[in-house]
């Protein structure tokens, strides 16, 4: 089991429900993220805005520039508690097209994890376990030496005596 507690970013660019869309459009574009959660004053999970969410606006015609987060934003979250499984967050991944999903505890966002998290963290747990074996190995490798010692040792006291 990976622990979602060692993949997720827990310094996460929110976005304040009511927040104008443009200043939204804005805090994505300046943080180069292409969506984050938003979150009401309590810190409270509300909806997810990404780069998908705001194509809209070039759509729409009766655009506003006071137009709000809460136009645009999906309501319908995939949320994970940090207790949850790594691989069940994989999982989603997989099967949904989200790129992040947000982690909660008691409602209130405590980070998130991106597609990319997921991805490095495969890579980590590959490293540890090529580390792994490779001390294993290298045991192994002396517990065969030494006990080709042994038996030499052995043979060479049997023709001795």
């Amino acid at each position: 089991m990976i622990s979602i507690q060692e993949v997720l970013t827990r310094d996460v660019i929110t976005i304040k429900i009511g927040t104008p869309v443009y200043e939204a459009l804005n805090i994505l574009t300046k943080n180069r993220v292409s969506g984050a959660p938003v979150v009401d004053h309590d810190h409270r999970l509300v909806g997810m805005l990404s780069e998908r969410d705001l194509l809209k606006i070039l759509i729409e015609k009766a655009i506003s520039v006071h137009d709000l987060v809460d136009d645009y934003m999906s309501r319908r979250i995939v949320s994970f508690k940090e207790t949850d499984d790594a691989v069940d967050i994989c999982r989603t991944f997989i099967h949904c097209q989200f790129r992040r999903i947000p982690i909660v505890r008691d409602g209130k966002l405590v980070g998130i994890i991106s597609r990319k998290d997921c991805v490095a963290a495969i890579a980590e747990a590959q490293k540890k376990l090529e580390e792994f074996y490779s001390v294993r190995e290298a045991d192994l490798r002396f517990a065969i030496t030494e006990k080709e010692r042994q038996r030499m040792r052995n043979q060479l006291a049997r023709r001795t005596n």
